[in-house]
């Protein structure tokens, strides 16, 4: 019935029947493989990008709230750095609130220093002493007004010679630094 031709030429045939079978078979778990690889890195891109948004509207929505509280507050954060080429209302208030305490006050002033650059501010530093000749009462009412101004300063050192007791006439250094913005930015 079979020959051996016969038998050969259908065991070929199955062969080749099951080799095609298989190469589809792994042609199809190939095609498979890389469809799931691009899904997954298409997953993985959306998530990375919805952390990314999510992020990014927290961020605004932090700014939104900070920008709410400055509100009309900016022009007196602009008046609290002054610009360091002129610092001459600074020093006026100085004076001023020295005159309402019955204080004596002289005010030396160095140059402006950099001291940090963020974005679009720029701030140097104003150092400053002031030589006040007074009591000590006169000088807590005089540092209780200093405290109040509405400008970024603040005091580093206070020396005080007290010659005839702290009930009379003293001299008292106070060295500080004043925050303005840099105009040579």
């Amino acid at each position: 019935m079979f020959s051996q031709k016969t038998s050969t030429r259908i065991i070929v045939k199955n062969l080749l029947r099951a080799a095609l079978a298989i190469c589809g078979a792994l042609l199809v778990v190939y095609g498979t493989s890389v469809q799931i690889a691009a899904t997954t890195d298409s997953i993985a891109e959306k998530k990375t990008a919805s952390l990314f948004l999510q992020k990014r509207s927290q961020f605004l929505a932090d700014l939104r709230l900070e920008l709410s509280e400055v509100g009309t507050n900016d022009a007196k954060l602009a008046r609290a750095l002054p610009p360091d080429d002129n610092i001459s209302e600074f020093l006026k208030t100085l004076q001023d609130v020295a005159n309402r305490n019955s204080i004596q006050s002289s005010v030396q002033v160095g140059l402006p220093a950099p001291l940090f650059e963020k974005e679009t501010v720029a701030v140097s530093g104003v150092a400053y002493t002031i030589t006040l000749g007074g009591t000590v009462v006169t000088l807590e009412r005089y540092l209780e007004e200093f405290e109040a101004l509405p400008y970024f300063t603040g005091i580093s050192n206070i020396n005080i010679s007290s010659p005839s007791g702290w009930e009379g006439n003293s001299s008292i250094a106070v060295g500080a630094l004043l925050y303005a913005r840099q105009t040579n930015f």
